[in-house]
């Protein structure tokens, strides 16, 4: 079995002042006794003025300099701040409120919907109808052409009618 060695620790030696050495407890507290009669004395020997606490506005005086100790100032009620997460999660609402329209106004789904809802409330608004007008009048279908496209003749030589496609595959008259 292995023998355990443990290193060898020396203290410094303490020299204390010569007077201390020889001193025993009842002279330590002999001592102390003596220190608190002089302190007693000197108090009694002090005479210090005679001041009315009535008189001092204490409304005066500035506290705020004063650093207060770990243990007191962790006792203090603490100031109300606030919370630095609500503007972080306003942020985020608006953001996701403009990601939303966008979308809305993007999709195929929902585009032409929310565009119609738009246009209806812009009606309202301001009260002009953007209706499709109905032309009855059958005799007189060439009004509804412009005047540039009136007298323009259709491949065949005849001028075009409305309605047909003269230009060939994918192309109207319009």
């Amino acid at each position: 079995m292995r023998e355990i060695t443990m290193p060898e620790v020396k203290l410094p030696d303490i020299k204390l002042p010569e007077g201390l050495r020889d001193m025993t407890r009842d002279d330590i507290v002999q001592a102390a006794h003596d220190a608190r009669v002089r302190g007693a004395e000197l108090q009694k020997k002090i005479e210090l003025p005679d001041i009315d606490l009535s008189k001092i506005d204490l409304s005066k005086v500035d506290l705020s300099g004063i650093e207060l100790p770990k243990q007191i100032a962790d006792r203090l009620p603490r100031r109300r701040r606030p919370n630095p997460l609500l503007p972080i999660a306003g942020i985020m609402a608006v953001g996701a409120m403009i990601a939303g329209v966008w979308w809305l106004f993007t999709s195929s789904v929902t585009g032409p919907r929310v565009r119609s809802a738009v246009n209806d409330l812009k009606q309202r608004v301001t009260g002009e109808t953007s209706d499709v007008v109905r032309y009855d009048n059958e005799q007189n279908l060439g009004s509804l052409l412009s005047e540039s496209e009136a007298g323009r003749p259709s491949a065949d030589g005849m001028p075009a009618s409305p309605g047909t496609m003269s230009e060939g595959v994918g192309q109207s008259v319009y």
